[in-house]
């Protein structure tokens, strides 16, 4: 049912028509009959015309309408062409369609196709009563619309507020990082005396980069060799230490003929 109300919506488009669904012969509890929808051309190029239509998804659907023939008649005869739509070519059968109907019949792309065009009708006057009700379906749509577009508005308001929050606390912490850089930066000019802004080709900066790295590596060697003399002392001292060891046992041992 609602792939066949999408498929009115599209044919029956909002600039070109008011389109409402279920609208009753009446207002008030009299108003026994309605009609699954009904469309009001707005274009005096296009005639004007008031289409009504009954939605069918099933076979016995339909049936149970033909048997009921003054069902639609309570809405019908207000309008200029009346139509019957369905799923699918085998729930209505061309056979079955009385004269004043026209058959329209939803496609594998979701659009819906006339088989049969609906005839131009003589139309009786609508009545205050079917008046009545098509203002009443009108009030409805345009409540559910401002309701939808009161939610639409507030949830853009709520993303943008979100929007704004997000992208000031990414700058706030790019300023952070940028106010961390110059000090870092400072600092290096401090210790080196290289001013980076009197610099601006790419190839410069390399070169300032390879003399860093050349002065850090040369630290590092120099530390790798500090600790390789320092274990190499240590190792020396110990030697000489257990060489005295060994001296001093020897002198202890008495000489031959003492």
């Amino acid at each position: 049912m609602e792939r066949l109300r999408k498929a009115l919506r599209e044919r029956y488009k909002r600039e070109a028509y008011a389109l409402f669904f279920e609208v009753r012969s009446a207002t008030g509890f009299t108003a026994a009959r309605a009609a699954d929808a009904v469309a009001m051309g707005l274009y005096p190029s296009r005639g004007l015309e008031l289409e009504g239509f009954e939605i069918k998804a099933s076979r016995s659907d339909w049936l149970a309408e033909l048997n009921n023939p003054d069902k639609a008649r309570e809405v019908s005869r207000f309008c200029d062409r009346w139509w019957v739509v369905t799923t699918g070519p085998g729930i209505v059968k061309r056979a079955d369609l009385p004269s004043t109907w026209g058959l329209l019949v939803l496609d594998k792309k979701g659009s819906l196709r006339a088989l049969v065009r609906a005839p131009k009708l003589k139309s009786e006057p609508m009545t205050r009563g079917f008046i009545a009700s098509l203002f009443r379906e009108a009030q409805r749509a345009y409540s559910s619309q401002a309701v939808v577009e009161a939610e639409v508005k507030r949830r853009v308001e709520a993303a943008s507020k979100d929007l704004v929050r997000r992208t000031a606390s990414r700058c706030e912490r790019a300023e952070k990082e940028v106010d961390y850089i110059r000090s870092k930066l400072r600092a290096f000019e401090g210790e080196t005396g290289i001013r980076l802004s009197e610099y601006s080709s790419t190839e410069q900066f390399g070169r300032i980069g390879r003399a860093v790295k050349v002065v850090m590596d040369g630290d590092r060697s120099r530390d790798i060799l500090r600790a390789e003399l320092e274990r190499s002392a240590r190792v020396v001292a110990a030697t000489a230490r257990r060489l005295e060891e060994a001296l001093a046992q020897l002198e202890a041992i008495p000489e031959e003929g003492e």
